[in-house]
Protein backbone atom coordinates (compact mmCIF):
# COMPACT_ATOMS: atom_id res chain seq x y z
CA UNK A 1 0.00 0.00 0.00
CA UNK A 2 1.35 3.42 -0.89
CA UNK A 3 0.65 6.71 0.78
CA UNK A 4 1.71 9.76 -1.27
CA UNK A 5 4.14 7.59 -3.22
CA UNK A 6 5.71 6.08 -0.10
CA UNK A 7 5.24 2.38 0.55
CA UNK A 8 3.58 1.97 3.93
CA UNK A 9 3.26 -1.28 5.80
CA UNK A 10 0.18 -1.69 7.92
CA UNK A 11 0.82 -3.83 10.96
CA UNK A 12 -2.70 -3.85 12.38
CA UNK A 13 -6.12 -2.99 11.10
CA UNK A 14 -9.60 -3.13 12.52
CA UNK A 15 -12.19 -5.37 10.88
CA UNK A 16 -15.82 -4.61 11.66
CA UNK A 17 -18.79 -6.49 10.30
CA UNK A 18 -22.24 -5.05 11.05
CA UNK A 19 -25.57 -6.65 10.29
CA UNK A 20 -28.68 -4.45 10.46
CA UNK A 21 -32.09 -6.04 10.75
CA UNK A 22 -35.07 -3.70 10.51
CA UNK A 23 -38.48 -3.48 8.95
CA UNK A 24 -38.87 0.18 9.79
CA UNK A 25 -36.67 1.67 7.09
CA UNK A 26 -39.54 2.53 4.78
CA UNK A 27 -41.53 4.69 7.16
CA UNK A 28 -42.44 7.94 5.45
CA UNK A 29 -43.12 11.34 7.00
CA UNK A 30 -46.71 12.47 6.51
CA UNK A 31 -48.11 15.98 6.61
CA UNK A 32 -49.79 16.44 10.02
CA UNK A 33 -53.12 17.22 8.32
CA UNK A 34 -52.95 13.95 6.37
CA UNK A 35 -52.00 12.05 9.52
CA UNK A 36 -54.94 13.62 11.40
CA UNK A 37 -57.32 12.47 8.67
CA UNK A 38 -55.85 8.95 8.74
CA UNK A 39 -56.19 8.91 12.54
CA UNK A 40 -59.83 9.99 12.22
CA UNK A 41 -60.51 7.20 9.70
CA UNK A 42 -58.79 4.65 11.97
CA UNK A 43 -60.86 5.78 14.97
CA UNK A 44 -64.07 5.25 13.01
CA UNK A 45 -62.81 1.86 11.80
CA UNK A 46 -61.93 0.82 15.38
CA UNK A 47 -65.50 1.71 16.40
CA UNK A 48 -66.69 -0.91 13.92
CA UNK A 49 -67.53 1.32 10.97
CA UNK A 50 -67.08 -0.29 7.55
CA UNK A 51 -65.27 1.57 4.74
CA UNK A 52 -68.55 2.32 2.93
CA UNK A 53 -70.00 4.04 6.00
CA UNK A 54 -66.76 5.96 6.66
CA UNK A 55 -66.66 7.19 3.04
CA UNK A 56 -70.30 8.31 3.21
CA UNK A 57 -69.71 10.05 6.55
CA UNK A 58 -66.67 11.97 5.29
CA UNK A 59 -68.49 12.94 2.09
CA UNK A 60 -71.47 14.19 4.11
CA UNK A 61 -69.08 16.37 6.12
CA UNK A 62 -67.56 17.71 2.89
CA UNK A 63 -64.14 16.21 3.65
CA UNK A 64 -62.17 15.32 0.54
CA UNK A 65 -59.05 13.25 0.10
CA UNK A 66 -55.70 15.04 -0.12
CA UNK A 67 -55.96 14.78 -3.90
CA UNK A 68 -59.25 16.74 -3.74
CA UNK A 69 -61.56 13.84 -4.60
CA UNK A 70 -64.42 12.42 -2.57
CA UNK A 71 -63.68 9.35 -0.50
CA UNK A 72 -64.98 5.99 -1.71
CA UNK A 73 -64.95 2.61 0.09
CA UNK A 74 -61.93 1.19 -1.75
CA UNK A 75 -59.85 4.26 -0.90
CA UNK A 76 -60.87 4.04 2.76
CA UNK A 77 -59.99 0.33 2.79
CA UNK A 78 -56.54 1.09 1.33
CA UNK A 79 -55.92 3.81 3.92
CA UNK A 80 -56.89 1.44 6.74
CA UNK A 81 -54.68 -1.35 5.34
CA UNK A 82 -51.65 0.94 5.03
CA UNK A 83 -52.22 2.44 8.48
CA UNK A 84 -52.29 -1.04 10.02
CA UNK A 85 -49.01 -1.91 8.29
CA UNK A 86 -47.43 1.29 9.63
CA UNK A 87 -48.66 0.52 13.16
CA UNK A 88 -47.17 -2.99 12.95
CA UNK A 89 -43.82 -1.63 11.74
CA UNK A 90 -43.68 0.89 14.56
CA UNK A 91 -44.45 -1.86 17.08
CA UNK A 92 -41.57 -4.03 15.87
CA UNK A 93 -38.28 -3.23 17.53
CA UNK A 94 -35.48 -2.45 15.16
CA UNK A 95 -32.25 -4.09 16.10
CA UNK A 96 -28.63 -3.47 15.37
CA UNK A 97 -26.34 -6.45 15.83
CA UNK A 98 -22.60 -5.97 16.03
CA UNK A 99 -21.59 -9.32 14.63
CA UNK A 100 -17.79 -9.29 14.58
CA UNK A 101 -14.98 -7.00 15.64
CA UNK A 102 -11.38 -8.10 15.34
CA UNK A 103 -7.90 -6.65 15.29
CA UNK A 104 -5.72 -8.40 12.74
CA UNK A 105 -2.08 -8.18 11.86
CA UNK A 106 -0.87 -7.95 8.29
CA UNK A 107 -1.29 -6.10 5.04
CA UNK A 108 -4.67 -5.03 3.71
CA UNK A 109 -5.55 -6.99 0.57
CA UNK A 110 -6.67 -4.81 -2.31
Amino acid sequence: MTFFGVKVEINYYLCVQIEVKTKALSLVYLNPDHQALIDRIMQLHERGWIPKKIAAHLSALGVNSWSGKQFYPELIYGIIRKAKIKIERLAQASELDLVKVSLQKGMIDR
